[in-house]
This record gives structure tokens, sequence and C-alpha cells, in this order.
């Protein structure tokens, strides 16, 4: 398990709220790690020096979590170049929300060509792959982009879950819809279920665990890289597994007591709408950090720090050893949360 440094952002005209960040992740059953996570607390210090953002005196802080397959090469690029990408969007200034979309595709074919000038030197075309989950915070506005299944959500202060990001996997019929309109298919497991309450000893064939999508045989319908499929030069689907984001557009106010970014590691253990918010309330009365911060005598930093140091280890904690994994007969995915939390 590891932890990144944790970055304080000291409050402004334009928030008075203090932001203190942390982030851990870890391998869990897995044998090497592809999660990546980044956190810029200060993003203005990224821009150019003469964009327009840089000097306008607007707060701006980018967090993402990157959760790679097939190999951690595409989420390792993501974690690299994505926040430099979006740093040099023209429209970054008048419009995050078009700056990030741009970005987006951007990045994308970015990354294509590197994978292009790898297959030069290699048998195969490299196959990896990578969900996004980014969160822009523009002065009193949030910006959640995604494409896969690792959530972005919002708390307030009784740990009650917000999800605020799409669901881009087999389990959203939406997306499935899409996927088979698209041409391309959906494969799910077949095995015996308990039938439904009072009928639960009488078991019946059904789908079980998620479907995959082929060509590509991915769990999810979005993603970064992928490209095996999704060129049809490789046997893909150019309008199947796609890379298009979900943005979700919110006021940043005082309802939102924090705010967590988690690799689907987490969240296929402590789910948003059951555990997790049991789990988090939890970890609000556990710690004592929590009813002190910020206060008046300069030590809110930490104070603060150790609040969302102690949220972040916990929920690995409990989600790599969740007997979720267990019962699954597989080892515990990787696992990676950024928790962002903002004092009153």
């Amino acid at each position: 398990m590891s932890r990144s440094k944790a970055q304080v952002a000291p409050a402004t005209s334009n928030d008075a709220r203090t932001m203190l960040v942390s982030s851990r992740t870890a391998k869990g059953g897995r044998r090497y790690q592809e999660d990546r996570c980044v956190m810029l607390p200060n993003f203005n210090e990224y821009l150019p020096d003469k964009s327009t953002g840089r000097i306008d005196g607007v707060k701006r802080s980018y967090f993402a979590v990157f959760d790679g397959h097939g190999g951690d090469k595409c989420s390792e690029y993501l974690m690299r170049n994505f926040h430099k990408v979006l740093a040099i969007q023209q429209c970054l200034a008048s419009d995050p929300r078009q700056a990030i979309i741009d970005a987006w595709e951007t990045t994308d074919q970015a990354f294509l060509k590197e994978c292009r000038a790898r297959q030069k030197g290699a048998e195969h075309f490299p196959k990896d792959g990578s969900t996004a989950s980014v969160l822009l915070m523009v002065d009193a506005k949030m910006y959640a982009v995604n494409s896969g299944d690792s959530p972005i959500m919002i708390l307030n202060k009784h740990a009650e879950v917000t999800v605020i990001s799409a669901d881009h996997g087999t389990n959203n019929k939406d997306e499935c819809e899409r996927i088979i309109n698209a041409g391309a298919r959906i494969v799910f497991q077949q095995g015996l279920r308990p039938g439904r309450f009072p009928m639960c000893c009488i078991a019946k064939t059904g789908n079980i665990g998620k479907g995959r999508v082929y060509p590509g045989g991915l769990l999810i319908t979005r993603s970064f890289g992928d490209y095996n499929a999704r060129l049809p030069e490789l046997g893909g689907n150019p309008n199947g597994i796609t890379n298009i984001p979900f943005v979700c557009e919110l006021p940043l106010d005082k309802n939102v007591h924090s705010i967590l970014i988690a690799s689907d590691g987490v969240t296929d253990a402590l789910r948003p709408d059951k555990e997790l918010p049991t789990y988090m309330a939890c970890y609000l009365d556990e710690n004592d950090d929590a009813h002190k911060w910020p206060d008046e005598a300069g030590s809110s930093g930490h104070r603060g720090q150790a609040f969302v140091d102690y949220v972040c280890k916990n929920l690995i904690k409990d989600s790599v050893e969740h007997d979720r994994w267990a019962v699954s007969n597989i080892g515990a995915d990787n696992a990676t949360v950024v928790y962002v939390a903002f004092g009153v």
C-alpha cells in the first residue's frame, strides 16, 4: 500500500473554505499496480505563462484517477500527460467544459500515436487501456468528467454519497443498448443463480457477473486506449467501445463536505449506494480530527490532514480486505482513492 504526498490548497477570496487532499493506493491481490492518480490543488501553476487562466485570479484545482487494464502504459500516459494537454487548451478560461472534451480527444489521439510507434518494434499492437475520472474545480464550480466505471462522488456532512459520474460498464442498460446498436456484442457468463425470496432454494440458469464487450473482451464500454477493440484495422468496432466522456457540471457550494474519486477496486467492494455511506459515517465518527479542523490557532493543516489521510488509509484497507473478494474467488483488485475535503 502506498500514499501520495498530501497537498494543501489555502483558501482564497473566491473560496472561503480550506481544501485538503490525500490519496492512497494498493495492489490488492494483483501482481502489479495499474492504477494511477494525480492531485494538483493549484492547477494554475501548470498553465502557460501567457494564458488568460494564469492571470485571471480564478482558483483552479485538478484531480484524477486512471484505472489501467491490459498493462499500465495507458494509465501511466494519462497520469503524466492529460493535465498538460488540458492546461494548454485555449478555451480553458472561457469554457472549461469544452476544454476538457477537447483535451480528452487530443490525449487519446496522442496515445494512439505512441501505440503505433511502439508497434514498429513489437509483434502485436499494444492492448493497453484505462478508465479516466477527472475533476476540475474552477472557483465555485466543478466539472466531473469520466470514461469508464471509476466513480466520482460527493458527500455531505452526514456522509451521504451522491455519484456525479456515469457508470460506463456492462451493468448499465443504456450502455449495453448503445453497444448492441453499434453492432458489437455483450457476452455474459452463464450459471446457476438462486431464485428470489421466498423461492431462494430454487436455482435458475442466468447471467453471472458483468458481461464482456466484444470485440475487446472488456467489462467497460468507454475508455482511453483499447485500440484493438476500437480500430477497424485491428478488428475493432469504432462505435462500440468509445472514449467519449460524460461531463457533469455542478456548483461547488457548502453542501459539499468532501469529494471522492475511486477506482472500481474500491467501489466494487464498498458500493456507493450501500456500504460506502456506512463506512464513511464510521470514519467521521471514529476520528476526532474530523470535528476539530480548521481552528483559529493555525493548526488546521495538521489536524485536517490527519483526517483526510485517515479516510484514505481506511477506505483502501477496508476495500481490499472486504469479503466480496473471497466470495467471488478472485483476488482483490487494484484500489485507488483520491479524497478532497473542505473546511467550513
